[in-house]
């Protein structure tokens, strides 16, 4: 009769611990943002985005992506962009764009949000180069 006990007791406890937990939202603070340097993960493709009104229109998109953030027993994937934030000198968050998904890290861990392919689009839209 023990050993059942010990039995459910353990599953439960592994299991509360192998799920998803909820998170909250890690791009809070994007208030003030003078830089945002983009690139691929392997570095080939750099370029930084200074002017204010582009940064506040990707800074506005993004604050709509508010809910469903959550963190990950496993390894997180790394997209195929990556954007810094700077404020000044000082980075302030770090956003990876995949195909589905949303990682972000602002002052806590890094977190993941599902995505739909209308809002990934507009996010690279606006993440990508201006033709010249």
């Amino acid at each position: 009769m023990r050993v059942g006990w010990v039995l459910v007791l353990c599953s439960t406890i592994l299991g509360g611990c192998l799920r998803n937990h909820e998170a909250g939202f890690p791009l809070t603070d994007l208030t003030g943002i003078t830089l945002v340097s983009v690139r691929s993960p392997s570095g080939v493709s750099a370029y930084s985005i200074h002017d204010p009104a582009r940064i506040s229109q990707i800074t506005t998109k993004l604050s709509t992506q508010n809910a469903g953030w959550h963190d990950s027993w496993h390894t997180q994937p790394a997209g195929d962009v990556t954007a810094l934030f700077y404020r000044d000198t000082s980075l302030v968050a770090v956003l990876w764009v995949g195909p589905g998904f949303l990682a972000a890290r602002g002052h806590g861990p890094r977190v993941l949000r599902d995505i739909d392919t209308t809002d990934e689009q507009q996010i690279r839209k606006l993440l990508a180069p201006m033709a010249s």
